[in-house]
């Protein structure tokens, strides 16, 4: 049987409390029992970056860019020894990037970085944090991470080369500082080390059909980034909507889920064998608020749909598996969906918004296949 259907008629989602694009930024809301500010501040559009050594960037790479800095940014305030007042304040940080516009390398490319043309990239920011209380500006929460060259080679090495199997960033030599729209930012970097420019991905392209798939050197192994699968659909039971942020973060959770499912768990299934190298993104786009009955028993619930939009890039080894398979798999099971709800959720969730969380559905496609919702946990 198909997941429970949402309701009919529901109204639409409300607005976000917390911040939405235009807006100043809302007052923080205090974090319970710490004397810790919660922000969410407007997106920051029109932010720029060089990136020396690339001359430009397929769709899949870009995402791929946009998934490693906000890992990067997380984790340098979230995990990183603090080297900075700034990392001390603030703390709990979750971002989302997404990249809107590219300026191609036209010039000379080599080595040394005082003398490349760079690719400039335009992007949009998101992020929601906690600080101390001190109020720190928040153009400098976003700039501080790309500040030197220290922090620019560990976003380079650790980050887009260190887990770029695909030899996209591979002639990356530096990174400039990120620009905001009034010009401010740090300036290009010293060189390092690397080789010979890249030459643009031929990965495939939003809104096309599957680009025939590409061999990964040295393995028996295909590349495939399919068009992006809108329409998505998920019930989750025992919320009743979420504001925006928590929609940023329930997404960037999902596609950590389905990345790790296939690059780290232990294989549990022929799929999860088949399948690697996964790198996700997800954008959700809508929402069904739940307005029926809450509680504990998931067969009595009426749920919170999400929909929502998936990209995704992956490797197989020539068998050629369905799409739309790998993409419902990682939720096919209560296992697969509680681990998600325990281990992704409700473990990174510092604000408690995800604390009512009973049962997920599995995903639903525009075509209404999909996975039962499950027994309630």
């Amino acid at each position: 049987t198909p997941a429970p259907s949402p309701s009919s008629g529901g109204p639409p989602t409300t607005p976000s409390p917390l911040g939405l694009p235009g807006s100043t930024d809302q007052p923080a809301a205090i974090l319970p029992g710490l004397n810790r500010d919660i922000h969410t501040p407007p997106p920051r559009t029109n932010l720029e970056m060089d990136l020396f050594g690339l001359v430009s960037l397929a769709i899949p790479d870009q995402m791929y860019y946009a998934e490693q800095a906000a890992l990067y940014i997380n984790s340098f305030y979230n995990d990183d020894t603090p080297q900075t007042s700034l990392q001390v304040i603030v703390s709990n940080v979750t971002t989302s990037i997404e990249v809107t516009d590219q300026i191609p390398s036209m010039g000379s490319q080599g080595f040394d970085c005082s003398v490349i043309e760079p690719l400039t990239l335009i992007f949009t920011l998101e992020m929601r944090y906690v600080e101390d209380g001190s109020d720190p500006n928040f153009d400098d929460i976003i700039t501080l991470p790309f500040t030197t060259e220290e922090f620019q080679q560990n976003y380079i090495n650790n980050y887009l080369k260190a887990n770029d199997v695909f030899g996209e960033f591979d002639n990356l030599q530096c990174v400039s500082g990120i620009r905001l729209p009034e010009g401010l930012g740090t300036p290009a970097p010293s060189p390092s080390s690397g080789g010979p420019p890249t030459t643009p991905s031929p990965l495939g392209l939003p809104g096309s059909t599957d680009q025939p798939a590409a061999i990964l050197p040295g393995l028996n192994r295909d590349i495939h980034t399919p068009p992006p699968r809108t329409n998505l659909e998920m019930d989750l039971f025992g919320l009743v909507s979420l504001a925006i942020p928590d929609q940023m973060y329930y997404a960037e959770q999902a596609a950590l889920y389905i990345n790790s499912f296939y690059n780290d768990d232990t294989p549990q299934t022929s799929l999860q064998v088949i399948v690697s190298n996964v790198t996700t993104s997800i954008e959700v786009t809508d929402q069904i608020p739940s307005m029926g009955s809450q509680g504990f028993d998931c067969s009595v619930i009426e749920p919170l749909t999400l929909i929502f939009t998936l990209e995704m890039r992956y490797v197989e080894d020539g068998s050629d598996p369905n799409f739309d398979d790998i993409i419902t798999l990682p939720f096919t099971t209560e296992e697969f969906q509680q681990n998600y709800i325990n281990n992704y959720l409700k473990a990174n969730d510092v604000f408690g918004e995800f604390d009512n969380l009973q049962c997920v559905s599995g995903i639903r496609l525009p075509e209404g296949l999909g996975t039962p919702a499950p027994s309630p946990s």
